[in-house]
């Protein structure tokens, strides 16, 4: 009977640490991807080999984003913006604003 006991007390501790484990593990990623970065350039404009290079972003866009210009209400050509939570960082018309912000 005892001997009964003390596996499920050993099965419980195993099932709760797992439990822990992956939920921590869950957190941590949902963390970073909600860290990640989406640079929208608007028009025809294209960033030259060394802007990119100090830009701190996970990915760029290039295209027409007149939805996402009405939805994050600016008309700037740089709109730098959170990947998953789409939420607005930084606008401007001018890629160093966009370099100084993404570096600080």
């Amino acid at each position: 009977m005892k001997k009964s006991i003390k596996f499920n007390y050993l099965f419980i501790i195993t099932v709760a640490c797992f439990i822990v484990f992956f939920s921590a593990v869950t957190s941590i990623e949902s963390y970073h991807t909600n860290q990640k970065k989406l640079l929208l350039v608007t028009g025809t404009n294209e960033l030259t080999q060394e802007e990119a290079q100090r830009l701190k972003v996970n990915a760029v866009s290039y295209g027409i984003w007149k939805d996402e210009q009405e939805e994050f209400h600016t008309d700037h050509q740089y709109i730098l913006v959170k990947m998953k939570s789409r939420k607005l960082l930084v606008s401007s018309n001018d890629i160093e604003d966009i370099i100084k912000y993404t570096n600080k």
